[in-house]
């Protein structure tokens, strides 16, 4: 199974912030993770990361909260706005 095909079996939550803004979360962690990142890693990313996104803008979250799926949209919400932009996601 390649990476895109990992990803796309993903479990992927919606919600929408206090501002109506949709928001995607997916869950990020090995194997998706390529094996040799996994060392360079910050140590709260090594065992994964909760992945935001919406219009361009990427946040992360880690450690990956346990339970995440089960979060209600408040918690969504609070987990969005704590979360730190994705440096990757800059032009």
């Amino acid at each position: 199974m390649s990476i895109s095909e990992l990803q796309q079996a993903q479990q992927v939550s919606r919600f929408f912030d206090e501002t109506a803004r949709a928001w995607e979360v997916r869950e990020i962690r090995q194997p998706i993770l390529e094996r040799n990142h996994a060392c360079i890693l910050p140590a709260p990313f090594a065992e994964g990361w909760l992945l935001f996104t919406s219009e361009g803008e990427h946040r992360r979250l880690a450690p990956l909260p346990p339970g995440w799926q089960l979060a209600d949209e408040e918690l969504m919400r609070r987990w969005c706005r704590d979360a730190a932009e994705s440096a990757s996601a800059k032009p």
